[in-house]
């Protein structure tokens, strides 16, 4: 949406792309844990229940969402470099 408003003003739309992608880059990693508090109170609960898969589940999911939202942040900017 940012390179399409940017288009739509005579700006390098690629170039305001990669700048938006890193100033909401943790954003995407909220939307993809789908709410922190509920990845980390499930740790916090597993701690005192003494069940290890449930946090070994709960870790790979974060990790997961910290991947994901890395690697969109290098593919748009990756995708920006192409244009210069």
């Amino acid at each position: 949406m940012g390179a399409m408003g940017s288009f739509l003003v005579r700006q390098p739309p690629l170039s305001n792309m990669v700048a938006l992608s890193e100033k909401l880059k943790i954003w995407g990693l909220v939307g993809a844990l789908g709410g922190t508090f509920d990845s980390f109170m499930q740790i916090e609960r597993v701690f005192s229940d003494g069940q290890l898969s449930d946090i070994i589940k709960q870790i790979i999911l974060i990790i997961s969402a910290f991947a994901g939202a890395y690697s969109g942040y290098v593919l748009i900017k990756w995708l920006g470099k192409l244009e210069g």
